[in-house]
């Protein structure tokens, strides 16, 4: 309370209308901020392009997509396309997709060349900037990278202006919300106390120590307000500079970014013009009461724009953990500043010794919970923030993180010095010496020292968080650090006085780029005078003839660069370099190679990546695009699924019919992901380009149920029709049924089901046949005899293949390799079947898997470049892996019980993709993953050492937090207590 005679009843009653406004106003923009931020994030980093970063592609892209970890800011991102001489080529319309996570630029029919990716983007919350460059080709080798960045961070010295807006503004947070509680609970108790104490001060000394000290506190905090204040319009400068958004007033109020940034300004405003008001009129308790409004507002601003809203799991026990790890620091750090700053007060008032020996200990009770939580809730962020020792250590936010619990640590001994040393001796000499004594004073200057140097302290400690908090989670980081390896294989060789350095990305059997760099050892510049680069490969392990390319010029960077699948086969390579010179004799170098087949296989496992949704989830079919995102459909809620690896990422998409229940999928080459609905009887695509669905399309006539679909070289769609038991074909350019391929099977009482084309044309497809009268159920699925079918779509006429010894039973997958074996999966008779060229049931081969897994039942299987097949055991509830030149199988276990997989898909890297189906709730993408660093997967898994040392960190500071602070009660109540002498006892 002020003791002053400014408080008419006119002014009260303005200042009480003045205050119903503005509490008002704070709590609508709250209201705003709370409801409008959502799911916030921190960081925007790259995860995913469109083209391929290094891609070589055999034609134009239509589009560019960019996949980033954070939803980015429309108004302040941007990308362009640059061509060889830096002209911008693409079309300048950037879209972004609903969830902000990717934006794509439109390109033209691009000519033969190397062009450049460069992007900018924002933060969507809290306007972190970053941006990079990546080249692809158009008919035109890139150069294996030796290491490509995918970001461009900012580096330490360039935040320091941004650190410094943070540290601004958090100072000023601190000290505004700090001011008010220890005001009400430290500085008021002891002028009550001192008020109605029996010795109080003399008349002219009692108002001066209640009116100064409370204006001394209402004018720091009044400060701190008017420094947020700055700092919140410094950070609206900084990323408003860093966005250059197109418009300030849509980024201001229509952007988490805009409305997070202005709500802070404003509320640090609104608390500036409450502590004014309360200098002016008085009832310093009440307005600083009303302060904690907007003080709480601001720290929710600061959570909702932190690292911690951005934490995948348990978000909002994340941003709760972040608010009371403010409120803590702001207690504690805001509590010592104003007690710092009452010191000279009160030594101007000759009450030091009493004064600090009643405000420590009042303010310990506040400092000590406070650092419990501080402690507490900081080692939670630390768990999700960082997740490892390995990050912790040898990231920029884990270091720094380090060096902010340094600090803390330091702060906290200066805090325990105080409490436990100097606090205690002011306390005794205070009752055995008295007010006046030579000791005190020496005693009051250590603990006014201590005070002091634990205040510059605390400046330095918000300075390291608003650094911190410009730095992006070491989590985040390993999203980019785990990306697709870019680092190429790189080998050497010296001849004569020639370097030759041969760079191969990314080194595996197929197609493969190559870089040559040639360099002159006596002078250590780039050799000239060269005429051509020829490379011979030879294959070591069995008698191939050697293939050859030659390099006549140097490319980007001087290198020479080749592109093509001279690695064709896995074992032992030589590859010969040979360099021409119009100065001197060839130059020859060898390097010998040992490309393994599978790289990884014998270090693969399962991995399961969980999806959520409000209705139960039955994952299908699975897909890879060209891109590597991972499609998948889900009959049950009827959606289909978009999963970016990398990111972890899951998009989902709503047919326009809510009865919709897609089944088989299909990519056609133009982008559109078809889909067969066996619930309404049509067919629908999908648009990726433009997250479009079309119209449905009915089978034609009544009746039909889609079994199967797949589209051919031609565009065309074929699908099975289950019901009805015909193969259909549509026109997707007419967007109608092709009516001379309505064609019904041999059999009509087939259950067809998947559905392929073959290289020639052909299409083939699965089915059964009803079992014969009488006849028992077989094996895991109906009786039916299962048979394989081909459409000869130049005659139009149907072949029927069934295998007969044994007979197979319910077919459930059709894949067809390069060289025409068609295999098939008996899933109800737990073998797999091949049918050679010249097809007839003689040329049918049928594998039991009885002595692999006798309850494997495949379901799904699928073909690599090798010919071998990668399958799902639907009941073993494995993925397992058949060598076709060997005769070997491999499986791995699925971690999920009985987790429904059906189809299988492979991607550029050779990791299987499925769908699984197990839960109501909530279930799994799986991958079998050779290479899960190029998906996005840590391959070293979970740090539980970090998680056991943090949760049991935590558990350790609870306990600690409670066992010091009864110890400091404790200890106050008998410091309090008054001196008691010892009696003698006379003696008669």
């Amino acid at each position: 309370m002020l003791w002053s005679k400014h408080g008419s009843d006119e002014k009260s009653d303005c200042a009480r209308i003045i205050v119903k406004t503005k509490v008002l106003r704070i709590l609508a923009f709250l209201i705003l901020v709370v409801t409008q931020a959502g799911q916030v994030h921190a960081h925007s980093l790259l995860v995913k392009t469109d083209p391929a970063q290094n891609a070589s592609l055999d034609h134009s892209p239509s589009r560019v997509t960019l996949t980033f970890s954070e939803p980015v800011n429309p108004l302040s991102s941007s990308v362009k396309v640059l061509d060889s001489g830096g002209n911008r080529v693409d079309d300048r319309n950037v879209a972004f997709s609903t969830d902000r996570l990717s934006m794509s630029v439109g390109l033209p029919n691009l000519a033969k060349g190397v062009y450049t990716v460069s992007w900018a983007v924002v933060s969507g919350v809290d306007g972190h900037p970053t941006s990079g460059t990546y080249p692809f080709g158009v008919q035109e080798v890139v150069p294996p990278p030796p290491s490509t960045p995918t970001n461009v961070q900012p580096s330490i010295v360039s935040l320091i202006p941004e650190a410094l807006a943070r540290w601004t503004f958090y100072v000023g947070q601190t000290v505004l919300v700090g001011g008010p509680f220890f005001y009400l609970l430290v500085l008021m108790p002891w002028l009550r106390r001192r008020a109605t104490a029996p010795n109080p001060l003399p008349p002219s000394q009692s108002p001066n120590l209640a009116s100064e000290t409370t204006t001394r506190v209402l004018t720091v905090t009044l400060l701190g307000a008017l420094v947020a204040s700055v700092g919140a319009g410094g950070l609206i400068l900084s990323q408003t500079i860093a966005g250059q958004p197109t418009s300030i007033d849509v980024f201001l109020f229509s952007t988490q970014i805009g409305l997070i940034g202005t709500s802070r300004l404003f509320l640090a405003a609104a608390s500036a013009v409450l502590l004014l008001v309360a200098l002016r009129i008085g009832k310093a308790g009440t307005f600083l009461t009303l302060l904690l409004i907007p003080g709480f507002g601001i720290l929710l601003t600061s959570s909702l724009s932190g690292h911690n809203a951005a934490v995948p799991t348990l978000t909002f026990v994340s941003i709760l953990a972040d608010w009371f790890h403010l409120l803590g620091v702001s207690v504690w750090i805001g509590g010592l500043i104003n007690l710092t700053l009452l010191v000279p007060i009160l030594h101007k008032l000759g009450l030091v010794h009493q004064g600090l020996a009643r405000l420590v200990p009042r303010f310990s009770r506040l400092a000590i919970p406070s650092v419990g939580i501080i402690a507490i809730s900081g080692l939670y962020s630390a768990l999700f923030q960082v997740g490892s020792f390995s990050a912790l250590f040898g990231t920029e936010y884990g270091q720094t993180l380090i060096v902010k619990m340094g600090l803390t640590v330091v702060l906290v001994v200066f805090g325990a010095l105080n409490q436990l040393v100097w606090y205690p001796r002011i306390a005794r000499a205070l009752k055995i010496v008295g007010n006046t004594a030579d000791v005190l004073v020496n005693l009051s200057r250590r603990l006014s020292r201590s005070v002091r140097i634990e205040s510059i302290l605390a400046f330095g400690l918000i300075l390291i968080v608003g650094l911190l908090t410009a730095l992006p989670p070491a989590y985040q980081v390993s999203l980019t650090q785990n990306r697709p390896a870019l680092q190429a294989t790189s080998l050497s060789e010296t001849s004569r006085n020639v370097r030759v350095d041969l760079s191969i990305y990314p080194l595996r059997v197929g197609t493969n780029s190559f870089a040559i760099t040639l360099t002159n050892t006596t002078d250590g510049q780039s050799l000239t005078h060269v005429i051509q680069v020829n490379l011979k490969f030879t294959y070591q392990d069995s008698p191939l003839p050697s293939s050859n390319t030659s390099i006549n010029q140097s490319s980007t960077g001087e290198q020479y660069l080749a592109q093509g699948g001279f690695l064709n086969q896995p074992g032992n390579w030589v590859i010969q370099v040979q360099v021409r010179q119009t100065t001197g004799f060839d130059t020859f170098a060898k390097f010998n190679l040992n490309l393994q087949a599978y790289p990884g296989i014998d270090s693969a496992k399962v991995w399961e990546v969980p999806y959520t949704d409000p209705k139960s989830i039955i994952g299908y079919q699975a897909l890879v695009d060209g891109s590597g995102n991972v499609w998948f459909s889900a009959p049950f809620p009827g959606v289909l699924w978009k999963f970016v690896p990398g990111s972890n990422s899951y998009t989902r998409f709503s047919p326009p019919d809510a009865s919709s229940s897609p089944g088989p999928i299909a990519f056609d080459s133009n982008g559109k992901l078809w889909y067969a609905d066996q619930t309404s009887g049509s067919i629908s695509y999908f648009n990726t380009v433009n997250s479009m669905f079309s119209n449905n399309f009915p089978l034609p006539g009544s009746g039909g149920s889609p079994g199967g679909i797949t589209v051919d070289s031609n565009g065309t769609i074929w699908v099975t029709d289950s019901a009805k038991s015909r193969v259909l074909a549509f026109n997707q350019t007419s967007e109608t049924w092709i009516s001379k391929f309505n064609l019904k099977t041999p059999t009509n009482s087939s259950d067809l089901g998947p559905i392929a084309a073959d290289q020639r044309g052909n299409i083939w497809f699965v089915g059964d046949s009803v079992p014969p009268p009488n006849a028992p159920q077989t094996g895991h699925g109906g009786g039916g005899i299962g048979k394989i079918e081909m459409l000869n779509v130049m005659s139009r006429t149907i072949l029927n293949f069934v295998p007969t010894s044994p007979n197979s039973t319910f077919l459930t997958g059709i894949a067809i390799g390069s060289n025409g074996d068609v295999w098939f999966a008996e899933h109800g008779s737990n073998r797999l079947g091949k049918i050679t060229p010249p097809y007839s049931n003689s040329s049918i081969v049928q594998i039991s898997l009885d002595s692999i897994n006798p309850n494997a039942f495949p379901w799904g299987l699928t073909i690599d470049q090798r010919g071998n097949l990668w399958f799902t055991e639907h009941i073993g509830n494995k993925v397992a892996f058949y060598d076709t030149a060997k005769d070997q199988f491999q499986e791995w276990p699925i971690p999920t019980p009985q987790s429904d997989s059906k189809f299988i898909a492979l991607d550029q890297f050779g990791n299987a993709w499925f769908a699984e189906g197990s839960t109501p709730t909530v279930s799994n993408l799986g991958v079998l993953a050779l290479q899960p660093s190029a998906i996005g997967l840590v391959t070293s898994g979970p740090d539980y050492y970090y998680q056991f040392a943090t949760l049991g960190a935590i558990v350790a500071m609870g306990v600690g937090t409670v066992v010091f602070f009864i110890r400091h009660r404790r200890q106050s109540k008998e410091l309090a207590a008054p001196v008691v002498k010892t009696q003698q006892k006379k003696v008669r």
